[in-house]
């Protein structure tokens, strides 16, 4: 399992789409390379993006939508964030 730490870094560095329907159309499109879901985010939430992940890209639960919310830099809280792979 991922450190804490090491997602943070990895979210903060990385490219990436912010949000649930950036994230499916990226995974559509197989262009993520990991995908972080807040821990508090609904279940219907979740479920959406676990039954869009058909190319299994490994998925971390780990941090709550206000922490994902800060380190994006948003203003309101955010439940996924989809970090592209790359070119």
């Amino acid at each position: 399992m991922i450190e804490y730490a090491s997602i943070v870094n990895l979210i903060k560095k990385s490219d990436k789409v912010i949000g649930l329907k950036q994230t499916l159309r990226s995974l559509e499109e197989n262009k993520l390379d990991c995908i972080v879901m807040a821990i508090d985010s609904d279940e219907q939430f979740k479920e959406k993006i676990i039954k869009s992940n058909k190319e299994n890209v490994k998925t971390h639960v780990l941090l709550s939508k206000s922490e994902l919310s800060s380190i994006c830099k948003l203003d309101v809280p955010c439940g996924v964030v989809g970090i592209l792979k790359k070119n």
